[in-house]
């Protein structure tokens, strides 16, 4: 598979270190289009620029971002995250901060790259150089990736990887470190009001390590609050909950506040109850979902939402006819409250009361699963 593509060497192409600024009306633009106009300007000398977040999480927010703290971060994650600067391969948004942070780092460390359109799997571009040795994923990215025979192969040429977007699975991080021992992988940790990552931990360890001159702490609520250059020292209130080391200088990360629902009087973390639902199933996280649904005593039902057309669900599909179900919905329903009663639950109220069937999730630019659009769509 071939598509359109764009290289840039820096050396001779854009000396010097300009800066940029990129607005949501040039979404319209293709990806090297739009790549193309990040570096001129970059070149032309504009200190800042507005991006907007994914919106996973609510609406869209927009910021400002300035090019002193743009250099910072680029140098940071050099610094902490990659072994040596060399090309990379550029396959992510560049309106929203993941791709366009890339963009950054190869003028930062003047080195050239190579971009491709976004996609679900980018490795089964078959234009994409050997020589390319840094590269940026979503989980969703590298799902797709480690299941398709060419791209398995394609992800052997990289010696950096950062994984950023969301949440890792189990299964696709004990089977990167199993098959990739060569690859440095870094999960990464931050949001567009940080410069994309502030802290980032190796895969198959379970915490993250802060930047330079970056300090964390947690509030009452126990969500993460961290500030250093990129906040001007400011503490910036994420929702995110975590679990900080004795020393505060390394923390778990234990799932989003706003994911988080309240049945009966219990509050329960929907992405914990994902974590286990993934890992005992054997089903991607691209496939299923937990929400929340109104319910006239709990307040809210803890729900699983799963894909009609996953894997697990055709799976359950054949093994229907050999048992002679009549209604293939119940017969589903039936084994899939089986395996989740099999699961071993951290907290029995972590355990889903209902299951839905979706044809479609939701998902938003930066391929994070959007539960409330996803939904809001069921319901209509």
């Amino acid at each position: 598979m071939q598509s359109n593509c764009y290289w840039v060497n820096l050396h001779s192409k854009f000396p010097g270190l300009p800066i940029f600024s990129i607005m949501e009306k040039d979404a319209s633009l293709t990806a090297h289009q739009h790549a193309e106009n990040i570096i001129e300007r970059w070149n032309a000398g504009q200190t800042s620029f507005e991006i907007t977040t994914s919106g996973s999480t609510g609406l869209p927010k927009t910021y400002i971002l300035e090019k002193p703290s743009l250099i910072w971060s680029a140098n940071q994650t050099l610094k902490h995250f990659i072994s040596t600067p060399n090309k990379q391969l550029i396959c992510l948004p560049l309106n929203k901060v993941g791709g366009f942070m890339q963009i950054i780092r190869s003028l930062v460390w003047k080195q050239p790259f190579y971009q491709i359109e976004p996609s679900s799997n980018p490795l089964l571009d078959e234009t994409i150089p050997d020589d390319c040795k840094i590269a940026s994923f979503t989980p969703h990215q590298l799902y797709h990736i480690l299941h398709h025979d060419s791209s398995k192969k394609k992800l052997a040429q990289f010696h950096s990887v950062l994984v950023g977007g969301g949440e890792i699975s189990i299964e696709i991080e004990k089977q990167l470190i199993r098959e990739y021992p060569k690859i440095q992988f870094v999960h990464t940790f931050g949001m567009t009001e940080t410069y994309s990552h502030f802290a980032g931990r190796l895969l198959g360890e379970a915490l993250y390590h802060l930047t330079d001159n970056t300090q964390i702490q947690t509030n009452p609520s126990g969500c993460l609050q961290v500030r250093n250059t990129l906040t001007n020292n400011e503490w910036l209130t994420t929702n995110d909950l975590i679990q900080l080391d004795d020393k505060n200088q390394q923390f778990k990360w234990l799932g989003r506040a706003d994911f988080t629902i309240n049945s009966g009087g219990v509050k329960i973390q929907i992405e914990s109850v994902e974590k286990q639902i993934g890992q005992h199933l054997n089903i991607p996280n691209s496939d299923f979902f937990c929400w929340g649904l109104s319910h006239e005593s709990l307040g809210q039902e803890l729900t699983l939402f799963v894909l009609e057309t996953s894997d697990l669900i055709q799976t359950l599909i054949e093994s229907r006819e050999n048992q002679g179900w009549d209604n293939p919905e119940g017969f589903i329903r039936d084994q899939l409250n089986k395996k989740i009663q099999s699961i071993r639950w951290v907290n029995p109220y972590e355990k889903p009361r209902r299951i839905e069937f979706v044809h479609r999730i939701y998902l938003t630019e930066t391929q994070k699963i959007n539960r409330k659009e996803t939904v809001s769509q069921l319901l209509e």
